[in-house]
């Protein structure tokens, strides 16, 4: 797996299903039945996760939202992102290219 950066896209696992819910969101997991919730930051950051927006232009739309600075949310964006392709839940867009 190709480590998560600045520049990586992600896609959502077509095997989760992902709902907001209050101030997060639940999450499952079809494949093994697992439920996940996230906190707000985690629920905006896949809010976005398109396919097409990097992680830096996702963490300038988190920015504008939660009102911090940029070096801040890119850095806990990497950590999350790192944390949701390791469990499965997101994919980076260039290993889809590769199957």
């Amino acid at each position: 797996m190709r480590s998560v950066g600045e520049r990586s896209v992600f896609l959502m696992n077509p095997s989760v299903n992902y709902q907001p819910v209050g101030d997060g969101a639940v999450i499952l997991r079809f494949d093994d039945g697992q439920l996940f919730t996230c906190n707000a930051t985690f629920e905006a950051f896949l809010r976005h996760v398109d396919g097409n927006r990097t992680l830096e232009e996702i963490a300038a739309l988190l920015c504008e939202e939660f009102d911090v600075d940029s070096g801040t949310v890119t850095g806990d964006l990497i950590e999350i992102a790192g944390e949701l392709v390791e469990e499965g839940i997101i994919r980076l867009a260039s290993e889809e290219l590769t199957k």
